[in-house]
């Protein structure tokens, strides 16, 4: 008899797994999804060994499989095991990652006879009986459905008297087409606005989609404005022909894309051919070290076109390569310039794809469909067959790290372990890398390639070579100084007359702000209360066309006419956010179109395409948003990006403050002057000495770097020693305080016994915010060269967790 060692979805500890005998009927394999018993009830799981020896005593068998084929390949079934040992999550948390997406919702259950002589049966026993055998094995929801509620019971004791078996299986892709439905206005020329006046009494909800609309993107997918609005004011727009519908097919793997418009090859600059031939090199031998490359190059210095000749060079070896991109609204140029390249052969991958669509995409990647695949994190373990190349673009975001369920990993990470396990070079770019990533390579972990240069348009006559272009110049305007002028605008005099002058030569502007809503706080002039979430430890946001709303738990409630607390009307709404920027840049600019960008206006993942090419299209003259802006765009007709307020983040109680606040200030000043146009940049701060700000205003990562570097050698943070950031919730504010302050102890007595005095534990205290979502939160940070050292002698308990190198310490 064989024994297979089974991951299971239960959380019994790191990287363990549960003993079960293999039936004779059934072969088990590694990587094979299986049903095990647990306790009294099924579970799924996943085989990582078979041996012909049991670990333990009497094992119990396995129900049954899942899948004939093994889904895991002993290169991710090895992968898991270390993501479940360094992030510290159960083997089956870690495994799912590669699972076919939605696995669970996925599994059919059969029930099949596994006798011929039933012997006497009565009622629904006997009817389930014979549709079973009429069928010859039927789904375990359509025999509830034909007999019944009380279907269940007689199921389960037909399965306990042996007379029926469960058999479970994982439907394979179905490929029929899907249409999604999208709302537009529906409005005679010049009567929007009176229509909008018309309901703004008898119908605010109605009027406020129809002014989103006018004001927005122009259309809106019909599922978002039920759930933003309600499916009564849709549809009560509708019957009133205000709106009108368009059904366009979904098109979630491929989109079509033209060639780039040159029509012939780009020529190389030498910084690039240099790290293009070393990539090619490790592609082709294996002996090249270091196989990891970090290619540092300015905004529009063309990373983009050495990624694209590194995957060309993978493919035509017969291989297969993942691109990762931080986020979703990244994808839809990436993906054109990807199609251009290798059309019909881009599977893109993220989350905004239906679990139905992400299930069948896996399946036909997992079968050779596709050559590259694009997307954001989960990206990265695609089951590509042969996969020859990793190329992670914009390696320093944060959102490259999994935050809200364990494993909580790092994909830049990740990515690293999977390229050594696999014997693949990994690309990782950036104009502002992460000062640990740029540190290492400094001391030749990753082979580092420079690309001081912007590339600028390409001239008719320089027949394919691309000529260098300038950075955009970047002005630090000191909004101190402008409000002793008088100036109570959000935009400095430089800034208003910069916008002017920008839609007056018919250019684009990009401004960002990286605040949602109209004011930030909300506060009652008479007794100073300020507005505050009854679930969370922060003030409320107000929004024009939603009211209040809380930016953690998304609870929303009506603006107040008068305040709670001493029922004064002289309320007053502070602050800023990209709503606000909009109503002021209508009154500074009448008659310019002005498109917003943010979580708000965007809630689809087909939505950030259409939004960019109405953009690009020229259908407004200035784009506002949040960061979704500062990351990745090529809109050559802008000259002109405003950076509304840069001291957004600045002086948060995180180590990483002054680093993010630099980067997201290059990376939004690299949008500018990628065209004809040169390009100007204007900062708005209330802290022009800070370093981080005058590094960015200079665009000069070396200075950030350096005083960054020395910072964290004096405070011993990364790249210095790794962090472990451990948070407890709890409902109750002082037994949350209590089980921290207890775990602490715990903590300490522990390195003290073993003499681990290189670990530093600092805390606990209550996190940034305090409370979210009705539960508050304690901290504490470990830090030391080897914080598992400490951590894999003690039990963590339940409530507490556990994030390994953490993008964010509040």
């Amino acid at each position: 008899m064989k024994y297979a060692e089974v991951a299971v979805d239960a959380p019994i500890g790191v990287d363990r797994t549960l003993t079960y005998s293999v039936p004779s009927r059934l072969q088990a394999t590694p990587g094979q999804m299986v049903w095990v018993p647990l306790g009294r009830r099924p579970v799924q799981g996943v085989v990582f060994e078979v041996s012909d020896k049991p670990q333990v005593e009497s094992p119990r068998p396995i129900i049954s499989t899942i899948e004939p084929s093994p889904l895991v390949p002993p290169t991710g079934l090895e992968l898991a095991r270390w993501l479940s040992r360094y992030y510290l999550s159960s083997l089956f948390e870690a495994v799912a990652l590669m699972l076919p997406p939605g696995f669970k919702d996925r599994v059919d259950t059969y029930l099949e006879p596994n006798t011929a002589q039933p012997g006497p049966l009565g009622g629904d026993d006997e009817a389930i009986w014979r549709y079973v055998i009429s069928h010859g094995r039927a789904l375990e929801r359509e025999v509830k459905k034909s007999v019944g509620r009380s279907a269940q019971a007689s199921i389960a004791r037909l399965v306990r008297r042996g007379l029926l078996r469960r058999v479970w299986e994982m439907p394979h892709p179905r490929t029929a087409p899907r249409y999604d439905s999208f709302l537009l206005p529906y409005l005679a020329d010049g009567k929007e606005l009176q229509e909008v006046h018309l309901l703004a009494n008898r119908a605010p909800r109605q009027a406020a989609l129809l002014e989103a609309l006018l004001r927005g993107p122009q259309r809106l997918l019909r599922s978002q404005a039920r759930k933003e609005y309600g499916d009564s004011v849709v549809k009560g727009l509708i019957e009133k022909g205000l709106l009108a519908q368009e059904w366009i097919r979904r098109e979630a793997a491929n989109e079509n894309s033209e060639d780039n418009k040159s029509g012939s090859p780009l020529i190389l600059t030498p910084e690039q051919a240099r790290a293009v031939s070393y990539v090619e090199t490790a592609l082709e031998r294996d002996t090249v070290a270091p196989r990891t490359v970090l290619l540092h190059g300015v905004t529009g210095s063309g990373k983009t076109e050495v990624y694209l000749r590194a995957m060309q060079r993978c493919i035509a070896l017969g291989r297969q390569g993942i691109l990762l991109v931080p986020e979703i609204s990244l994808t839809p140029q990436m993906v054109h310039r990807l199609n251009a390249r290798f059309p019909g052969k881009v599977a893109l991958v993220h989350s905004g794809l239906s679990l139905r669509e992400q299930f069948d995409y896996w399946w036909r990647i997992r079968d050779g469909a596709y050559d590259v695949v694009l997307g954001p994190r989960s990206a990265l373990f695609s089951p590509l067959p042969k996969l020859g190349l990793i190329v992670i673009d914009e390696e320093h975001e944060w959102t490259y790290k999994e935050q809200e369920r364990p494993p909580r990993y790092h994909a830049r990470e990740v990515a690293l372990k999977l390229a050594q396990l696999s014997g693949v070079p990994v690309m990782m770019g950036s104009a502002t890398p992460d000062v640990a990533t740029y540190h290492q390579a400094q001391r030749g972990r990753h082979q580092l390639f420079e690309l001081p240069y912007r590339i600028g348009p390409v001239p008719e006559s320089s027949k394919g070579h691309k000529l260098s272009a300038g950075l955009a110049t970047v002005e630090i305007q000191d909004m101190r100084q402008e409000l002793k002028d008088g100036n109570r605008s959000p935009f400095s005099r430089a800034l208003a007359q910069a916008l002017k002058d920008c839609v007056a030569r018919g250019e684009q502007a990009i401004l960002f702000l990286n605040r949602r809503g109209s004011a930030t706080l909300v506060q009652c002039r008479d007794c100073g209360l300020a507005l505050r979430c009854r679930r969370c430890a922060v003030a409320l946001t107000y929004h024009r066309t939603s009211g209040l709303l809380c930016h953690h738990c998304n609870r929303r409630t009506r603006a107040p006419t008068k305040c709670p607390s001493c029922d004064s009307s002289r309320i007053r709404y502070l602050g800023l956010g990209t709503q606000r920027v909009v109503e002021d840049l209508e009154e500074l600019l009448p008659g310019a179109g002005v498109m917003r960008w943010d979580s708000d206006t965007v809630r689809e993942a087909g939505e950030h395409g259409s939004l960019l090419d109405a953009f690009s299209g020229g259908q407004a003259q200035v784009l506002v948003g949040t960061q979704m802006v500062a990351k990745g765009l090529h809109v050559p007709n802008v000259s002109l990006v405003g950076v509304v307020l840069a001291d957004v983040g600045l002086h948060l109680p995180d180590f990483r403050a002054g680093e993010r606040t630099f980067q997201l200030l290059c990376q939004v000043a690299g949008r500018a002057g990628r065209g004809q146009a040169p390009g100007r940049v204007i900062i708005q701060t209330y802290n022009p000495e800070n370093y981080a700000v005058r590094a960015a205003g200079r665009q000069d990562y070396g200075s950030l770097y350096k005083k960054e570097i020395e910072y964290r050698r004096e405070q011993r943070n990364p790249p210095f020693s790794r962090l472990v950031h451990m948070i407890y919730l709890h409902t109750n504010e002082g037994a949350c305080r209590e089980e921290a302050q207890r775990f602490a102890s715990v903590l300490r007595s522990a390195a003290y016994g073993q003499g681990l005095t290189d670990i530093d534990l600092i805390g606990p205290a209550p996190a940034h915010p305090q409370r979210v979502r009705g539960r508050y939160r304690w901290h504490m940070i470990l830090r030391g060269r080897n914080p598992h050292a400490l951590l894999g002698t003690v039990t963590i308990p339940k409530g507490w967790t556990v994030d390994v190198d953490p993008v964010t310490v509040l």
